[in-house]
């Protein structure tokens, strides 16, 4: 599959938001809650009124947080891979530094 640079501003995300826990129970409102995706692509953002664009503030291996919602799935490579659009990103998630 080829994949072509993105004009509107929107982010390509693996899915990693934990659906159970450790112990293996299954969170029952995983389906409808929102979720962290591991950035795999990142598209050329909003275009402004002068032609530029602005760039988007996450990069790719960033996690983000973004609305469940109005997603696109991709099937790819075995990966189930999700089209978020700038607005649903509520947050950019940074790793623990604890130990």
């Amino acid at each position: 599959m080829k994949v072509v640079r993105l004009t509107c501003p929107a982010y390509l995300v693996k899915d990693v938001t934990k659906k159970e826990s450790e112990g293996g129970i299954l969170y029952p409102d995983a389906a409808t809650m929102d979720h962290v995706g591991e950035v795999v692509f990142v598209g050329q953002g909003r275009v402004l009124n002068d032609g530029s664009n602005a760039p988007l503030p996450a990069s790719v291996g960033e996690h983000i947080l973004f609305e469940h919602g109005h997603m696109a799935k991709i099937e790819h490579g075995g990966d189930t891979l999700i089209l978020v659009h700038e607005n649903s990103v509520l947050a950019i998630v940074e790793p623990d530094t604890d130990g």
